[in-house]
C-alpha cells in the first residue's frame, strides 16, 4: 500500500500460531509520510515473512518495532527491509526474538539507501534470546550504503537464559518453569519501554498475553 503526502499510519500486524503461513507487507512513503510498523509472530509451525518500507518521498520517517516468539517445531524466516530512496528520511528497525524447544529461525534485516538519499538516518537491531540447547536462530544485519552523507548503525546479538537468576529465583520459592516465564517476559516487555506512544504499549501488553 501506498502513504500519501503528509498521511500517517500505525500499522499493527499479528500472526499467531498459523499452521503454514507467508505474509508480505510492503508500504511506499510519499513525501512527509510517517508508518509505526508493529509486528507479532509466535510461531509453532512453518513462517515466512517479509516487511519492507519504500522511502520514495523526502522527509518520510518509518518505525519498525517487533518481537516473534518461535517454540515447538516452527521454521520461520523473516525478512525486515528499509530503503531509502529520497533525501532527509529517517528509519529504524527494532526486533526481539525468543527461540524455543526445536525451533529454527532465521532474522535478515536490510538497510538499503540509496545514491541520491542524502541526509538519512537509519537504524537496526536485531535481539534473540535462545532457551534451549536444540533452538538455532540466526540474525544477519545488513547495510546497503551507496552515499557517504548518512548516519547509520547496525547491531545483532544473540544469548542464553541466566542460569543463575533461575537459580536465584528458585531459592526464594519461584518454580523453574515460572523462573523461565518471567525471564522471558521481561525480554519482551523490556521492547515496550522505546515505543513511541501509549496506545501502542497498550497493544504490546496485550499481544504478551498470548505469547505467555
Amino acid at each position: 500500500f501506498t502513504l500519501s503526502k503528509n498521511a500517517r499510519l500505525d500499522y499493527f500486524f499479528a500472526s499467531i500460531n498459523q499452521r503454514k503461513h507467508h505474509a508480505y507487507r510492503h508500504v511506499y512513503l510519499l513525501d512527509d509520510a510517517q508508518v509505526n510498523f508493529y509486528p507479532f509472530l509466535k510461531a509453532k509451525n512453518y513462517e515466512h515473512i517479509a516487511c519492507i518500507v519504500e522511502h520514495a518521498g523526502v522527509r518520510t520517517k518509518a518505525r519498525m518495532i517487533g518481537l516473534l516468539d518461535s517454540w515447538e517445531s516452527a521454521r520461520v524466516y523473516l525478512r525486515l527491509i528499509n530503503h531509502h530512496v529520497g533525501d532527509n528520511t529517517f528509519g529504524e528497525i527494532i526486533f526481539h526474538a525468543l527461540a524455543r524447544d526445536v525451533s529454527l529461525t532465521h532474522i535478515d534485516g536490510l538497510l538499503h539507501i540509496e545514491k541520491g538519499a542524502k541526509k538519512t538516518e537509519s537504524h537496526l537491531q536485531e535481539r534473540a534470546l535462545i532457551t534451549t540447547e536444540e533452538a538455532l536462530i540466526r540474525t544477519v544485519p545488513n547495510l546497503e550504503i551507496l552515499n557517504n552523507d548518512v548516519i547509520c548503525t547496525h547491531s545483532a546479538s544473540i544469548g542464553n537464559i541466566d542460569e543463575a537468576m533461575i537459580s536465584y529465583m528458585t531459592s526464594r520459592g519461584v518454580s523453574e518453569e515460572d523462573a523461565r516465564k518471567l525471564i522471558m517476559n521481561g525480554y519482551f516487555r523490556s521492547l515496550i519501554v522505546g515505543l513511541p506512544d501509549e496506545y501502542a504499549k497498550q497493544v504490546f501488553a496485550r499481544y504478551l498475553h498470548e505469547f505467555f
